[in-house]
């Protein structure tokens, strides 16, 4: 994995629901502790959600081990078929000028437009959780860990080939 070679620091990482749906054990509460470490002060992960073929405990356990390393984590609409999921090292909410700064480089890119996003400024409207609303939310929910991955994805093959 890039983030175990990588020297020094960035101040965003962002990782894509394909990686998610081949291998959502993966995104586990020690990940998210090794893109904490790799962060800056500032640094943000945002990570794209998928809405189908997840089930509420895949996505909340998802949720719950990102908000136990991240001290400010939001959920956010996209598109009607993904989320994007914010975290943040800092517990300040992130401003609307350090969001689309963070961001800008992203739309320059097409990455944002990938995923039915036309710019920052129209994501900054489609908050859906914050940080208190997903903590409450993931509660009385297991954490995707290393050792004990809730999420497993298995049913996500064929929902995907499903024509109806």
């Amino acid at each position: 994995m890039y983030l175990n070679r990588m020297d020094g620091k960035t101040d965003l990482i962002t990782t894509g629901c394909d990686n998610l749906n081949h291998m959502p054990n993966q995104y586990t509460r020690e990940l998210y502790q090794l893109c904490h470490e790799k962060l800056s002060g500032d640094g943000m992960i945002c990570q794209v959600l998928p809405v189908k073929g997840i089930t509420k405990l895949e996505f909340g356990a998802l949720i719950k081990a990102c908000s136990q390393v991240f001290p400010e984590v939001s959920l956010w609409y996209a598109t009607p078929e993904y989320l994007l999921m914010l975290g943040t090292k800092s517990s300040e909410e992130p401003g609307i000028c350090q969001f689309l700064l963070e961001f800008s480089g992203l739309d320059m890119q097409k990455e944002l437009t990938t995923i039915g996003i036309p710019s920052p400024e129209s994501l900054i409207a489609h908050m859906l959780l914050d940080n208190r609303q997903l903590r409450q939310f993931t509660e009385s929910l297991q954490t995707n860990l290393d050792n004990k991955p809730v999420a497993e994805y298995s049913h996500m093959i064929s929902t995907k080939t499903d024509t109806a």
